[in-house]
């Protein structure tokens, strides 16, 4: 009996492993997690992540994602995102719904945003995002945040950025009250997002054009990637 149950347990793997939804490959800072009992658990290297989780960084701070369909995922410092739904199975059930809460990210998508893109979203105050399988960034902008070159801070609102594929912004259940309330923003674009304006930004804000935060591209699983915190900013 004891033999089948070790045999069991080789193939179906650890019983919580059913239900993650990624693990860390790559911590700078202090970066947290509080599960949907409340608790919170420090986050470093090889620490697993789970539907329902709400991950923070704090100033200086940054954490790479890795998810099980292969996503890649950096979140800035000063952030927050909360993993609402994380399943992968390689099937039409598939799907992958996040909460931005504050601050922002730059991900690349995996086998659910290739093969099952209407499953895939990203919510905030702000707009829903959806793909077309793509390497994207978005962000939250409040007053004093985003810096730009020469000290001044952008608008207030949420910028996506495409780096390649398709994104789109959706704000209608947002109480948009903008004249078009959909946008699709191709490569070398960036999308803006207000209560009141939803648009294609006519060029790229210095912010983002200029943004030291590491692509989740050139993390390799091990971590092992020369960044300066210091300039991990929003």
């Amino acid at each position: 009996m004891l033999q089948l149950i070790l045999i069991f347990s080789l193939i179906t793997g650890p019983a919580y492993a059913a239900n993650t939804a990624g693990k860390v490959i790559l911590t700078t800072g202090a970066v947290s997690a509080v599960g949907p009992d409340g608790n919170r658990r420090v986050l470093g290297k090889g620490s697993e992540i789970y539907p329902g989780d709400r991950i923070t960084t704090a100033s200086k701070s940054l954490c790479v994602l890795k998810m099980i369909d292969d996503a890649k995922l950096t979140l800035r410092a000063d952030s927050e995102i909360v993993i609402e739904e994380y399943t992968f199975e390689n099937t039409s059930e598939d799907s992958s719904i996040m909460n931005l809460v504050k601050g922002g990210f730059r991900t690349l998508t995996g086998v659910i945003g290739s093969n099952n893109p209407g499953a895939y979203k990203v919510n905030s105050d702000l707009s829903v995002l959806g793909i077309r399988g793509t390497d994207y960034d978005t962000r939250i902008c409040a007053a004093g945040d985003c810096i730009q070159i020469g000290g001044n801070a952008p608008e207030s609102g949420q910028y996506t950025n495409v780096n390649s594929g398709e994104v789109y912004m959706d704000t209608s259940n947002k109480g948009c009250d903008a004249s078009d309330c959909f946008i699709d923003i191709s490569a070398g674009q960036v999308g803006f997002a207000t209560p009141s304006e939803l648009t294609i930004l006519p060029d790229v804000p210095d912010f983002i054009a200029n943004d030291p935060t590491p692509s989740p591209v050139d993390i390799p699983e091990s971590g092992a990637a020369p960044i300066d915190v210091q300039s991990c900013q929003l």
